[in-house]
């Protein structure tokens, strides 16, 4: 295995960042110290911060990420708790992909925690991106089970 340079690793992560979709690569710092990246700063989305983890978690290279990233909706979460529940349920019930009635959702100060159960990893993958692209969401916890067919 070939090792490569914390520098050069650091440019390859700041690229990933700089040409990731949605991801405003500028706000987000980077730091490597053997092959572990940090990642810091501001963005305005919980998607935006999975984004971008995502893109460094690409790298060739890249062992471990600490993400460090602080979401800061644009509206300063201007948007009421009971009303990101409402538009997380709304945009649940309207996919024909995830089973209705399967999921609960439970949100704290712009924070929102999924249960439930649904029938694959895909589905339970497609329900926290659903919601983590809703306006007023600064981060999301999924504990959605997948139930076992035996």
């Amino acid at each position: 295995m070939k090792i490569v340079s914390d520098k050069i690793l650091s440019q390859r992560v700041r690229h990933a960042l700089a040409v990731a979709p949605g991801v405003d690569g500028k706000a987000i710092g980077v730091a490597v110290d053997g092959a572990v990246v940090t990642l810091t700063g501001r963005v305005s989305s919980a998607a935006q911060k999975a984004a971008a983890e995502r893109a460094v978690k690409r790298v060739p290279g890249v062992r471990a990420v600490a993400e460090e990233i602080d979401v800061i909706p644009l509206s300063q979460s201007n948007i009421a708790d009971d009303v990101i529940a409402q538009h997380a349920l709304a945009v649940l019930d309207w996919d024909t992909q995830i089973p209705k009635n399967a999921i609960q959702v439970t949100v704290q100060q712009g924070g929102v925690t999924l249960s439930g159960h649904v029938e694959s990893q895909p589905q339970r993958e497609l329900v926290e991106d659903h919601v983590r692209k809703l306006p007023g969401v600064s981060w999301v916890v999924n504990k959605i089970a997948i139930k076992s067919h035996i």
